[in-house]
């Protein structure tokens, strides 16, 4: 919708607040202006059938104490608008690239939560070799950590040398 459309969508609803009828505002109208104006002028002018001139406009603002119709608060408005439109975007833009930012955290700690329940594994089944061996010999790699049933070192993952 252009300015102008805005504006007269505007005028009508003003127009039919104060309770004037398209005669009446057209009969104003021509006490105002050096045009003459008619109740079909009003009438297609709100059907978009007739474009409104500035002069127009600015004079129906005036009568019905409507905001200028071009520039003024009528663009204030709008700019500001788009501004919260523009604002609306950012946000949803800075949601996105924080949520892609956890997601990808999340990621890296399921990784790690992997690799820990990994070594767990590992030391419970050499735990499990010496509590079912008691005085036997674990098997430790050159580090001192005992061995895994595979022969590597969960702690610096070395193959031992034998």
């Amino acid at each position: 919708m252009t300015i102008a459309e805005e504006f007269v969508q505007r005028a009508k609803d003003r127009r039919v607040q104060l309770g004037l009828s398209q005669s009446e505002l057209a009969r104003r109208m021509t006490e105002l202006s050096p045009a003459t104006w008619h109740q079909m002028t009003v009438a297609r002018t709100e059907a978009g059938e007739r474009p409104i001139r500035l002069d127009e406009a600015t004079l129906l603002a005036e009568l019905l104490g409507l905001a200028p119709p071009f520039g003024g608060a009528l663009a204030a408005e709008r700019a500001a608008d788009a501004l919260i439109a523009d604002l609306r975007d950012q946000m949803c833009d800075r949601h996105q690239e924080r949520i892609a930012e956890l997601t990808s955290e999340l990621a890296r700690a399921r990784i790690r939560i992997r690799d820990q329940e990994r070594a767990l594994k590992k030391i419970r089944g050499v735990v499990d070799r010496a509590v079912a061996r008691p005085g036997a010999d674990v098997p430790t790699c050159q580090c001192g950590t005992a061995l895994d049933p595979d022969g590597t070192c969960w702690n610096c993952t070395r193959e031992a040398s034998t």
